[in-house]
């Protein structure tokens, strides 16, 4: 799995609830992956009483944005940061910042360009 980051992420300091490991954020949902015997198609947060379950792209979307906080995708002409590449994007579109807008037509450009090629994200 591949994860999406532009900027290092924090020191590790997520603990797997099984092995007691620390791992980053990201890491410890891919991670988690080796405590199964059949990976399911949903992993469950691993905060406590979260009650959240997703794949492994959006329970990491999801432990950045609700758990550790980390924005580790910065836009490129203001001085913002987001928890995902996607929320960046979409800044990009309404930001009114004509840099802003040219980043937003370059991403949706590459995007097409992978539709059209059939390679995934």
């Amino acid at each position: 799995t591949v994860l999406k980051r532009e900027e290092d992420s924090p020191p590790n300091h997520y603990e797997c609830n099984f092995c007691h490991l620390s791992f980053t954020s990201a890491a410890l949902v891919i991670h988690l992956e080796k405590h199964y015997a059949k990976v399911p198609e949903k992993f469950e947060c691993p905060f406590s009483n979260c009650g959240f379950s997703a794949n492994v792209e959006n329970l990491t979307k999801h432990v950045r944005a609700k758990h550790t906080k980390e924005q580790l995708f910065t836009c490129y002409s203001c001085p913002i940061k987001f928890h995902t590449m996607h929320a960046k994007i979409s800044y990009w579109a309404q930001c009114g910042k004509t840099a802003c807008l040219r980043f937003y037509q370059l991403a949706k450009s590459i995007e097409w360009l992978r539709g059209a090629a059939g390679v995934a994200r």
